[in-house]
């Protein structure tokens, strides 16, 4: 089974990758790949796959979210692309337990992760991050994006065809969850319910999450 850590970004966002990067990126297990998903870069890193110019980063005035729907597609093309068996998206504002993600029930669903509700239906909450498998993956690049929120849209997507979420508590992105041993993800500014995001956040809540395994 070959997985996929697809982590959505821009180079605005260089510094929330560096955080990641200095934390639960070095978790990751040999044998798992991860990359960071960026509209276009000057100076493309090792870890970093560009989509290209048409999918827009966020600049001066503008916000990342309108963008995201188009990153996803174009990154689950990616990942069947480079025949990979499921993905895991997420952000980078989210601490990730490599450990916990990977000993979750996701290799037995289409569509796994946080339990997450609008007037559209239920969805994953894309903050928390989500699996997908390659059916999956396909339906995405498949289709017509209906929403500006990316986690909405891929939710939508799937439904059409059948496939519906399912939960896991230890996915987190409500006001005030925490770290503890069980966690598996944490999208920090839902949690905590500030922003802007700091990524000084990142390494705090990595020792946090350090020390829970210990304990």
């Amino acid at each position: 089974m070959k997985l996929l850590l697809a982590i959505c970004s821009c180079k605005q966002h260089s510094s929330w990758q560096d955080a990641q990067r200095a934390t639960w990126v070095k978790d990751i297990p040999l044998g798992i790949d991860f990359r960071y998903f960026v509209g276009h870069s000057d100076n493309l890193q090792s870890d970093e796959v560009q989509l290209g110019e048409d999918v827009i980063d966020p600049r001066r005035g503008l916000k990342l979210y309108p963008s995201l729907p188009a990153k996803v597609k174009l990154l689950c093309k990616w990942a069947l692309d480079h025949e990979y068996s499921f993905l895991f998206k997420t952000d980078t504002d989210t601490l990730v337990n490599p450990k916990n993600l990977l000993a979750s029930d996701f290799a037995n669903h289409d569509y796994y992760g946080a339990e997450n509700w609008e007037e559209t239906g239920y969805f994953c909450s894309g903050g928390a991050g989500y699996w997908l498998s390659r059916k999956a993956m396909q339906i995405v690049v498949d289709s017509v994006v209906t929403s500006w929120a990316e986690d909405v849209f891929v939710a939508l997507a799937l439904k059409e065809k059948g496939i519906l979420p399912r939960w896991d508590v230890n996915y987190r992105w409500k006001p005030e969850e925490v770290v503890d041993r069980n966690m598996a993800t944490l999208h920090l500014p839902s949690a905590l319910r500030t922003r802007p995001y700091d990524p000084a956040w990142m390494p705090k809540f990595y020792q946090q999450m350090k020390e829970t395994e210990c304990s």
